[in-house]
C-alpha cells in the first residue's frame, strides 16, 4: 500500500481570492528568497541535530535560521488583513515542485512571533523538478 498526503482546497463558486507571487513579492529579492528558504532549512536541521550535543551551537542554528528571514516588513499583517476582507489567497512561485513542502514551511513561518501570520492556501509551483 501507498499513503499520500494532499490538501484539498474547497471554495464556492462565488468566493473571490488573490493570488501573490512569493519570490520578490514576499520575500525581498527572488534569489534571495529561495536561498533564505534553503538556509533556514538547513539552519534548523543543524540545530535539532546538535540540540542535544551542544546546546549554545544549537541557540546559534537557531538564530541563524530566524536572521534568514528575507520577507518585506508588515507583508504577514497585509495578508491577514486581506484574508479577514473575506478574500482567499493563492501562492504562486516558479520554484520546482521538489521544494514544495520547505516552500509552504517557509510561507507559513512568516511573522513567527507576531500576532499575524500568512493566511493557508494552495501553492502553484514549476512543474518540473529543478531550476532552469
Amino acid at each position: 500500500t501507498c499513503d499520500i498526503q494532499f490538501d484539498l482546497w474547497v471554495w464556492l463558486a462565488g468566493d473571490q481570492a488573490v493570488i501573490v507571487d512569493i519570490d520578490g513579492t514576499i520575500t525581498k529579492s527572488d534569489v534571495r528568497g529561495l536561498v533564505a528558504t534553503q538556509i533556514q532549512d538547513t539552519a534548523s536541521f543543524l540545530g535539532n541535530a546538535l540540540s542535544g550535543a551542544n546546546a549554545r551551537a544549537s541557540e546559534l542554528m537557531t538564530s541563524a535560521a530566524m536572521a534568514a528571514d528575507y520577507t518585506h516588513d508588515g507583508v504577514a499583517q497585509v495578508m491577514d488583513d486581506i484574508r479577514t476582507k473575506g478574500y482567499r489567497i493563492v501562492y504562486l512561485t516558479a520554484r520546482p515542485i521538489t521544494l514544495a513542502d520547505k516552500t509552504r514551511q517557509f510561507l507559513f513561518s512568516v511573522g513567527r512571533g507576531t500576532p499575524h501570520r500568512l493566511p493557508e492556501g494552495p501553492l502553484f509551483t514549476q512543474e518540473c523538478a529543478t531550476i532552469k
